[in-house]
């Protein structure tokens, strides 16, 4: 009798998980299927954790907007939208019609005086993840290079040759075009030449950049929060790109979440395609209504997962899985005797790890030494990569304006050519600096190299004679044995 009633308790356990598990699963809207008109609720954050509800109303379907990709044209109402309108840091947010799961709130137009914005389809979401890498270790990126190795060009002109541009609108025109809503690009840590420097290619890339809005506290290090609620459609992730000393993180909501896997914002970070990247949980701080664009402001959470693919439709990402890492130690002597140690992790990517180099090391450089004015920099490292000899940095750099430039792309160009090289089974594992900067020009100008004879023998020492010329006209002479 025992038996018997144990196992009509099982039987009616399973039932009621499977039961569960079958109202869990999220039924698809199909765009055939939406008609002008109909009602439905988003759901996105406007603060903390604990996604919200908001009104939505299909206005129409644009067809081919991209090839085979479609947009479904809705107003959105509620909430905090009266005064902000479609904000930076909505894309992804889901939206449900009868129930039904439609896609994510992507586009929007420029200076639009409601509401009203682009929704990326969750099935195209979903099929664009659906092809699989034949493995790993045969993602490749082709870079556009032809300009990266002139040393002496700016910051952010080296941002703009490692790619294209990335985000272009749907409908290349002058007219009014629907494009995808700008990424909060929260940063903290940024000395504001940095930030002149290197936001015109984060524009161009999409992303806004946010400055002081990184995760600051113990969250952002991935500290545990055990009342953390986990994540749903609507719920906002960040994706860091720079740890540490530093904080750069994009951040907006999740559209669908599938077991272990989750797909969020409707549109591309990067473009990236296949990638590793950091996933985390994030806390919304406010909406801030803005007449140029009004944003969303997050604060970083608990590590969440691995972003694995970055397309055209949106980002994928695994749940549980830890991604790599590039460490960056900085060991910086600034012109007053002033010792400092800086330690940041990068996102391990053939395109971004460089960019994200030159970044790190720059500001590291021009928040501890002035950025204007004559500075002589000395930049001594290595680049480790796994079962392989360290490729050895070792130069100097002396000049009124562009030194910091010329000491950061000496360590962001030979981790380009080695990232975007195709090399199969590239491991890099860390980067470590030595930088020393003196306020004062340690440039000349080579005058004369000499021996002091020209007879020799085997076996003797011959002495060569060095000149060179300082700006200031001085000359000075040194002697080296050969």
């Amino acid at each position: 009798m025992k038996h018997r009633w144990l196992s009509a308790a099982f039987a009616a356990l399973a039932l009621a998980l499977s039961c569960s598990l079958a109202a869990a699963r999220t039924e698809f809207m199909k765009v055939e299927d939406v008609r002008p008109g109909m009602k439905g609720v988003g759901k996105t954050c406007y603060r903390g954790s604990k996604p919200e509800e908001f009104q939505v109303e299909i206005l129409g379907v644009l067809h081919g907007i991209n090839p085979g990709a479609s947009a479904v044209l809705a107003k959105f109402s509620g909430g905090p939208m009266e005064n902000t309108g479609v904000f930076e840091g909505m894309s992804g947010s889901p939206v449900f019609i009868d129930g039904k799961l439609l896609g994510a709130v992507a586009f929007s137009f420029a200076f639009a005086r409601e509401a009203i914005g682009g929704i990326t389809p969750i099935a195209e979401m979903v099929e664009a993840f659906e092809q699989k890498p034949e493995s790993p270790a045969g993602r490749r990126v082709i870079l556009k290079k032809s300009s990266l190795w002139n040393f002496r060009q700016a910051a952010e002109e080296f941002a703009s040759a490692s790619g294209n541009a990335l985000r272009q609108p749907l409908m290349a025109g002058s007219g009014h075009e629907l494009i995808p809503i700008a990424t909060p690009l929260s940063v903290a840590g940024f000395h504001p030449e940095t930030l002149k420097a290197f936001a015109p290619q984060f524009k161009a890339m999409g992303m806004s950049l946010l400055q002081g809005a990184g995760g600051a506290g113990p969250k952002a290090k991935g500290a545990a929060e055990p009342d953390a609620p986990p994540l749903e459609p609507g719920s906002n992730i960040v994706v860091p790109l720079v740890r540490g000393d530093l904080d750069v993180s994009a951040g907006g909501p999740v559209t669908y979440v599938d077991g272990d896997r989750l797909y969020a914002f409707g549109h591309s970070l990067l473009e990236l395609g296949f990638t590793e990247l950091p996933m985390h949980k994030a806390n919304a701080i406010t909406v801030f209504p803005s007449l140029q664009s009004s944003f969303k402001i997050l604060e970083t959470g608990e590590p969440a997962g691995a972003i694995r693919q970055d397309r055209g439709s949106g980002i994928y990402g695994i749940l549980g899985e830890k991604p790599r890492m590039v460490p960056l130690n900085v060991h910086l002597a600034n012109s007053r005797g002033v010792k400092k140690e800086f330690r940041y992790e990068l996102a391990r990517d053939p395109y971004l790890t460089a960019l994200l180099v030159n970044l790190t090391v720059y500001n590291t450089i021009v928040a501890s030494e002035r950025a204007q004015g004559i500075v002589t920099l000395r930049i001594k490292g290595k680049i480790n990569i796994k079962g392989e000899e360290a490729v050895v940095v070792d130069n100097r750099f002396s000049s009124d304006e562009s030194a910091p430039n010329a000491a950061s792309l000496s360590i962001a160009v030979p981790v380009n050519y080695l990232m975007g090289a195709g090399y199969r089974n590239l491991d890099l594992q860390d980067i470590d600096l030595e930088i020393s900067s003196q306020e004062s020009d340690q440039s000349a100008i080579l005058d004369s190299i000499r021996f002091g004879r020209t007879e020799v023998k085997a076996g003797e020492s011959l002495p060569l004679e060095l000149s060179w010329k300082k700006v200031n006209g001085e000359v000075v002479r040194d002697t080296h044995p050969v």
